[in-house]
């Protein structure tokens, strides 16, 4: 309760009420200021952050080569003569299509072998001629890399 009996209303944001006094011939009552607060915010959580230096391109190629061998020979050395085959052709075909910018042509053409030329029981090299692919582009952009560097 504030000054004349006036609950003073703390905590809920309201300004204090003033009562009139009646009878008085005084100046009008004024409300009592009340000193705003900004609101303390704590600090903001820092977290310990590792800083990476950029990895090195000659040692993402070296990284790179290695693991293309090794996929290489994990898929190769399962193989009878017959599906060695088609995983070399498979393999130049995929590698000369993604070369260059691939037509609808080249998709056919791929299409067309995959399903004429290779056989059922080798599907599955589909996706490791990919994934050896993927892993050689990779490895030339960061051989770029490398010779740009210096």
């Amino acid at each position: 309760v504030g000054p004349r009996g006036a609950p003073l209303g703390l905590g809920q944001g309201d300004p204090p009420e003033v009562e009139e006094e009646v009878g008085v011939d005084e100046e009008e009552p004024r409300a009592l200021p009340v000193p705003e607060k900004e609101p303390v915010l704590p600090e903001p959580l820092r977290l310990p952050t590792k800083t990476r230096a950029a990895p090195d391109p000659r040692a993402q190629v070296a990284r790179l080569k290695a693991q293309i061998s090794r996929l290489y020979a994990d898929v190769v050395q399962d193989l009878d003569a017959p599906a060695r085959t088609v995983w070399d052709e498979l393999y130049a075909l995929f590698q000369a299509k993604m070369a260059i910018d691939l037509t609808d042509e080249d998709q056919s053409e791929i299409e067309r072998y995959v399903f004429e030329q290779l056989p059922t029981e080798s599907t599955d090299l589909i996706w490791k001629v990919y994934k050896v692919l993927h892993l050689e582009q990779e490895r030339d952009r960061w051989q770029r890399l490398a010779e740009a560097s210096g």
